[in-house]
């Protein structure tokens, strides 16, 4: 009998299906063979694809040029068919500013590819940084894909590796170096020393593990070896979160920051935060909710975190910022009175003490 085919709804129809086709892409410039075969009207589609290829021509394909400020594309296909499908004058109009020069050549570490991690590596890459050093042990997962910046084509891959593909799709400049594992898991000490030791050659530190393992590691590489880092977490329920950074030299060690942090947090003055706002969503442990927070929700905080790890990298005293953290709401609740209601967080007075004192107290006092 015959059955017609079953596709699964809930996956996109263009994910795993072969892509039809071929083409070739390149700079032209007038003279050359590439430029002739984009232009010329006498030539056959196998000399026009010869010009740019050296693979034979099957009957199908597509050349593009790039010639000063402008764009062409023939298509080519069989019988000697050949005609132009674009020319378009390139728009090359300076679009991000100026000071974000100061972020070429820079390196940052991200901690952590979930939903945090890999919007702020998406931004800092459209906005300039080329060199990351990415950390994530976990896969990405069908439920990951409402709040990562990863999709579909990524699914059951490994986040850090697939994370560093996706910042070349944005920019072909990005070099990133993949470390699958997790800092505190069953990983060797050579491996975490490894890890530890690219961690360092970072100018900048951006945790988004949301876990206390994670942090610990972080903070301990920044005030080590006087590296920045930068940290957020979105509150469970999605109603708001916080953003914060500690500058060695300029502000206390994070370790110090997070426990002022917790403290503002839990202050007399202020409600007790919803019960879900505490889940330790990176945690792993068995049976434990995910943080319910919508793509938005973490996209906003995100957004924050990502300017706040620009201004630590483009160095010095000067700062967009005045304060090391902000708690950020997104709509009424909690201590928030209304959306978008920021509140600074002094930390101004809070002094870098003994990381050893601090390593039993801080555990655990993540509110993501």
């Amino acid at each position: 009998a015959n059955h017609d085919r079953w596709d699964d709804p809930t996956v996109p129809q263009s994910v795993g299906l072969a892509q039809r086709g071929i083409g070739r892409i390149s700079s032209v410039e007038p003279g050359e063979p590439r430029f002739d075969a984009l232009t010329s009207i006498d030539m056959t589609t196998d000399e026009r694809w010869a010009a740019f290829s050296s693979i034979p021509f099957d009957g199908y394909g597509i050349v593009v040029g790039l010639h000063g400020d402008h764009v062409g594309a023939k298509f080519l296909g069989r019988e000697n068919h050949s005609h132009e499908i674009i020319k378009v004058l390139m728009d090359k109009q300076q679009r991000s500013p100026a000071r974000n020069e100061a972020l070429a050549g820079k390196r940052v570490a991200i901690l952590g590819c979930g939903s945090m991690g890999s919007k702020v590596a998406a931004s800092l890459a459209r906005m300039g940084v080329t060199r990351f050093f990415l950390v994530d042990s976990d896969v990405l997962k069908v439920g990951n894909i409402v709040r990562n910046d990863l999709d579909w084509c990524e699914v059951g891959a490994h986040k850090a590796p697939a994370l560093a593909e996706r910042l070349k799709r944005i920019n072909a400049q990005v070099e990133a170096k993949p470390w699958v594992n997790q800092l505190g898991g069953l990983t060797s000490m050579s491996e975490t020393q490894s890890c530890l030791e690219s961690l360092k050659n970072c100018d900048l530190i951006v945790e988004a593990t949301g876990s206390g393992e994670g942090f610990v590691y972080a903070s301990s590489v920044s005030e080590e070896a006087n590296i920045p880092m930068v940290w957020g977490r979105v509150f469970g329920g999605g109603f708001g979160g916080y953003i914060a950074r500690s500058r060695p030299g300029i502000e206390a060690s994070a370790w110090n920051l997070r426990d002022a942090i917790y403290g503002w947090l839990h202050a007399p003055e202020h409600p007790a935060p919803p019960a879900d706002a505490g889940i330790d969503y990176a945690a792993g442990v068995e049976g434990q909710p995910p943080m319910i927070a919508d793509d938005a929700d973490v996209s906003i905080i995100s957004g924050h975190l990502t300017a706040f790890a620009a201004d630590a990298l483009r160095a010095g005293s000067q700062s967009d910022y005045p304060h090391s953290a902000y708690a950020i709401g997104l709509r009424k609740e909690w201590l928030f009175e209304e959306p978008f209601d920021v509140r600074p967080i002094d930390l101004s007075k809070v002094k870098t003490s003994d990381v050893g004192e601090l390593g039993d107290t801080i555990e655990g006092k993540d509110l993501d």
